[in-house]
Formats: C-alpha cells, sequence, structure tokens
C-alpha cells in the first residue's frame, strides 16, 4: 500500500512539476517526550529519545506549490548533529547571537523501517538568539543549504530518481533545561548543559535534469505490477 501511494504521487509530482519536492513534519507525535535533546556533557543534540527516534507524521508534496496534494506517512525520526565550532556575536539592541556549525545526519523511517528519507550534511549551522553571552535563547534553527553545506548522502524511498537536496531546516522551541531555566553553563567552547526542545522540520528535494521522466516511468511500472 505505501509503495502503491508512493509512486501515485511521484507520477504526480514528476509529470506535474520540476520545480521540487517539499518535506516537513509540524511537531512530533509524543505528548509525553520532547521532539529534540542534547547530549549530557557537550555540544550534540539527538531526537527526543536520544537516538532511539521519536515518532512524526512526514508530510511529502512532490509538487511543491502546485495541484497535487501533499501524501503524510507515519514516521520515526533518528537524528545526530555534532556542533565542533562556536561563536558569539553581538548584535543591535544588546542581544547576542550565538552560532554553531558542525556535521551530522537523521532519517524518517516508515513503520516497516523502510528509511523514507536519510540525509547525512556538513557545514550544518545552529544559530540562537539570546540576551547574554552565557546562555542561549528558548528557540534556535538548524539549518542547511546547498550554497554554503554539502550532503555527502541522500536515500529514501522519497528519493527516486536521485533528486538534489538543496535545503533542510530544524526549528527549535521551548529549549529548557530540566530546571525550566534557559540553557546555560555556555563557556567560550560553546558548551552547554543538558537541555530539550519541542520542534520541527521542512527540507527541500529538487530533481536532477533528465531525471523527471525515469521517475514519472517507474512510478507507473510500480502501479502496474501492484495492480496484476
Amino acid at each position: 500500500m505505501i509503495a502503491t501511494r508512493l509512486a501515485m504521487v511521484l507520477a504526480a509530482g514528476a509529470a506535474g512539476s520540476s520545480m521540487g519536492a517539499f518535506v516537513s513534519f509540524a511537531s512530533d507525535s509524543n505528548p509525553d517526550r520532547p521532539t529534540f535533546r542534547s547530549d549530557s556533557y557537550g555540544r550534540n543534540i539527538m531526537d527526543g529519545n536520544a537516538g532511539v527516534g521519536i515518532g512524526v507524521t512526514l508530510l511529502y508534496d512532490a509538487d511543491d506549490n502546485g495541484p497535487g496534494t501533499a501524501v503524510s506517512y507515519t514516521s520515526n525520526l533518528q537524528m545526530q548533529f555534532d556542533f565542533h565550532s562556536y561563536s558569539a556575536v553581538a548584535v543591535a539592541g544588546g542581544a547576542t547571537l550565538h552560532t554553531y556549525v558542525g556535521h551530522g545526519h537523521f532519517d524518517f523511517r516508515d513503520a516497516f523501517g523502510s528509511a523514507l528519507l536519510s540525509v547525512a550534511a556538513f557545514d550544518i549551522v545552529l544559530t540562537s538568539l539570546s540576551d547574554s553571552t552565557a546562555t542561549l535563547g528558548t528557540s534556535a534553527t538548524i539549518q542547511a543549504n546547498h550554497l554554503a553545506s554539502s550532503f555527502p548522502f541522500v536515500g529514501g524511498l522519497l528519493t527516486l530518481g536521485n533528486p538534489v537536496m538543496t535545503d533542510f531546516a530544524f526549528t527549535l522551541t521551548n529549549m529548557r533545561e530540566a530546571s525550566g531555566s534557559n540553557v546555560g553553563g555556555l563557556d567560550n567552547n560553546g558548551y552547554w548543559n543538558p537541555w530539550t526542545s519541542e520542534g520541527s522540520f521542512s527540507g527541500t528535494l529538487v530533481p536532477t535534469p533528465g531525471t523527471i521522466g525515469l521517475v514519472t516511468l517507474g512510478a507507473m511500472l510500480a502501479m502496474r505490477r501492484h495492480r496484476n
């Protein structure tokens, strides 16, 4: 059923638009745990279940902003980002912009464990705005795009036709330590106290030249095999 539904979406999207596909989730589906968390001692971020995965509803819009309908997938998000470079810059209004650069990966998997979307990236940037050099703000972004980052691996069922990932971003909100205070403990190297947050995700996949027709053909063949 999942393969047939995906084939129909890919065929419609490939035939209707070459602008690319949009993937996103609004928040996790687990009210008893956070979407994201840091590790206990460093500058690393993982899913809210400490690398085991968090349940999310992943939306896939094969013809971003086109007439097609987005399809939702019940999925499990696993992620690990490691940040190794840190800087803090004073900005207008007396605020401080905290910036980290790192690398990592994330995977969305369906109920059977098959990868829907798997991405590895270098030169990922995390930013957070606060009123102090000693604490992060209560929100942050983790982002990467093809102009400044690299994606050595992009795979999964949603990447048939070898599309190029041009960007992705995670938004983090309600970032707090276990005590409820703002994320502190920052030193000159940017190490922080453990924290958790809620969040969301979006990203863009753009087909490479010459693959749209192949994706359409493959999707149609998949639907024909299913009917037979």
